[in-house]
């Protein structure tokens, strides 16, 4: 599970919109397009080639990466699926890569989101042995520069939304319908 959080000006957003409530419901919108985005964009990239040197992994060991080049040399199957090439790290068949995608359950708050995803037991967030790789610290590192980006994204979607919840909430107090 990822969990993550950054800082947005709730004091200047609170001199535009009306009521606190108003501002915890765009900073939990902004939150959830972020979630999304990083599990939709940014988590598939942790299973490629270049993610060894960019999140920066635990090396694996000599009997591990011998291993896993000799079995991607003689086009050995491992759970019913080719072994993938010697140089990613996280991915050996495939699965720990295709449960990972596959689902995701995100969860937005007013300070912070989190993206919980299932995977094999092997990749939880303590390793089985001290010696192993943590799998699941691996899959939900964030660099510098995707916080950034992240950062970029909210305050380029802030605008909008607050225009948009300016808009919902006097359009439903002046007509006298909708929720508040």
């Amino acid at each position: 599970m990822i969990v993550y959080a950054f800082r947005l000006d709730r004091k200047g957003m609170l001199g535009v919109l009306d009521s606190k409530r108003a501002v915890d419901r765009v900073a939990q919108q902004i939150h959830q397009e972020v979630a999304v985005e990083w599990h939709e964009k940014h988590a598939p990239r942790h299973f490629e080639p270049s993610a060894r040197n960019v999140y920066k992994y635990q090396a694996r060991s000599m009997g591990y990466q011998k291993a896993k080049e000799r079995a991607f040399q003689a086009g050995r199957k491992y759970g019913g699926q080719p072994v993938a090439e010697p140089a990613t790290d996280l991915v050996l068949s495939g699965f720990l890569r295709e449960t990972v995608l596959r689902y995701a359950m995100v969860r937005a708050f007013p300070t912070r989101f989190s993206v919980r995803m299932h995977g094999p037991r092997y990749a939880g967030m303590r390793p089985m042995k001290a010696r192993n790789p943590n799998l699941g610290a691996e899959i939900t590192r964030v660099t510098g520069r995707e916080a950034d980006e992240f950062t970029r994204m909210a305050k380029a979607r802030l605008p909008v939304l607050m225009k948009q919840e300016t808009r919902t909430y006097r359009s439903s107090w002046m007509t006298g319908t909708g929720t508040m």
